[in-house]
């Protein structure tokens, strides 16, 4: 009789903190901790929460939630607040903090709708989606890992991370890691029209897509792809269709402007007979493309492997893509390279476009109503086989690139006077120089790139960049 009373009693004094809690007005961090045996849970660090749950309901706007490590089964749903949650703490004592070593795995999701805030240093697993950013929400999502989520469902959308507006706001996802997810579209990250997004240092690999557009990440809003790594994905696996598109990345709608820049792209699979394509521009998409490596991508099929630009489509069937493609470097995909099809205006500079199967670097529909202009680059490509295309000033055909290991994923440039050695971490020099340093356009600015430079930006993915090869003669 005496335990169940000061059961009650407990309970109870947890209800009216609770409600003392609710009625403040300050921010204050909220404590949470599932290794906790205490009977009572004021969310104070003496006395945590044993779920995430239970903080974020006693949460007010600009409240802080610190999780210590270890497992949380529990799905996470905050409306209508402005909310950190942090991952990572060693103990109850919430001094040290680091995610990787301490985990705070949440077999479930979270799911944040009409939100503000952010969500880092989570293990989640097992949710549809892992993570969720709905309706009027801007959220960074940061140094999260995303695995095993989402549904094999040819619908579903955004397997491990799904962000859909309609939003005034902008969202964040850095430094995460969506592996092994499944969905529709968007296995790894889906956002939806409305929507302002910036995915940036993350890596993105092995997520299976079940419909036919975007393996790894499929965005339909405004979206800035910044140094990513997306590799190993899968687009097409479901059934009912026989062509799929964007196995690594794709972007479509009218609404959509599109940033992408020092991504690297590669060993991303288009199944199906009709499969093409590890990164699409779709649509009516409007897009800058720069110092992305798109490499040794594969597809079923005899189609693009590489990159591809089309128009049209099924949100508004007259709708033109355009494209600007500089300093980008396409190359040893399994079929052809480069394709521009339906209703779409691309102009190519400053890039390296070799060695894609078939002999094709480029397939140009010239029944589309389609431009495709090249100045400034190297390609393998008998240009005459390419009669509409657009040939401006600068290219440099056939001539061997001279990559310094494509065996191992190293396409720097040699370079007698040197060039980095990432595995080393140093500059190596070469035998010979690749025809390609120093044969950019000349107008175009070359400031990061070392010493000793010829006074001009080397063709590729690294032109410009401070991993440029180094020029032989300096100016």
């Amino acid at each position: 009789m005496y335990c169940s009373k000061k059961i009650s009693l407990a309970c109870l004094l947890g209800v009216f903190i609770l409600l003392i809690l609710s009625l403040r007005a300050e921010s204050a961090v909220i404590y949470v901790n599932s290794s906790y045996k205490g009977s009572i849970e004021t969310g104070e660090k003496t006395h945590p929460f044993t779920t995430i749950q239970a903080a974020a309901l006693a949460a007010i706007d600009s409240d802080t939630i610190k999780v210590a490590k270890g497992t949380y089964l529990e799905s996470v749903s905050i409306s209508s607040k402005h909310i950190t949650l942090l991952g990572g703490f060693k103990n109850g004592s919430f001094k040290t903090r680091n995610h990787q070593k301490y985990n705070t795995i949440i077999i479930g999701n979270i799911i944040m709708r009409d939100c503000d805030g952010a969500i880092d240093g989570f293990t989640i697993t097992k949710g549809n989606p892992g993570i969720g950013i709905f309706g009027n929400s801007g959220v960074t999502v940061s140094r999260c890992t995303v695995v095993n989520c989402g549904a094999p469902e040819r619908k579903a959308r955004g397997g491990g991370i799904a962000i859909t507006g309609p939003t005034t706001k902008s969202s964040l996802v850095t430094e995460c890691i969506l592996r092994s997810n499944s969905s529709g579209r968007g296995a790894g990250i889906f956002t939806s029209d409305s929507t302002n997004v910036t995915i940036q240092d993350c890596l993105v690999e092995g997520n299976t897509g079940y419909d036919n557009h975007g393996g790894g990440v499929c965005v339909t809003g405004n979206a800035r792809i910044l140094r990513n790594i997306i590799r190993s994905n899968i687009i097409g696996e479901g059934e009912g269709f026989n062509t799929s598109y964007g196995s690594g990345f794709i972007s479509q709608g009218t609404n959509t402007d599109v940033y992408s820049a020092y991504n690297i792209i590669y060993d991303n699979l288009a199944k199906k007979p009709r499969g093409a394509s590890a990164s699409f521009y779709d649509e009516g998409t409007r897009a800058i493309v720069e110092y992305d490596l798109i490499f040794k991508n594969r597809n079923e099929g005899e189609r693009v492997s590489g990159l591809q630009f089309d128009g049209g489509g099924d949100y508004n069937g007259n709708a033109r893509t355009s494209a600007i493609v500089r300093n980008c470097t396409i190359v040893d995909n399994m079929n052809a390279g480069f394709w521009v099809e339906a209703l779409s205006d691309v102009t190519v500079t400053n890039s390296i476009i070799w060695n894609n199967g078939q002999g094709r670097d480029f397939v140009f529909d010239t029944t589309q109503n389609s431009t495709l202009a090249v100045s400034y680059c190297l390609f393998s490509q008998d240009p005459s086989t390419l009669p509409a295309l657009r040939e401006g000033k600068g290219n440099i055909h056939g001539q061997d690139p001279l990559f310094a290991n494509p065996a191992a994923n190293d396409y720097h440039l040699r370079s007698t006077a040197g060039r980095w050695n990432a595995p080393a971490f140093s500059w190596t020099r070469d035998k010979a120089d690749s025809p390609a340093i120093d044969a950019a356009d000349p107008s175009d600015s070359f400031e990061n790139e070392p010493n000793p430079n010829g006074g001009r930006r080397n063709l590729g993915a690294y032109g410009n960049t401070k991993y440029a090869s180094k020029s032989a003669k300096a100016k």
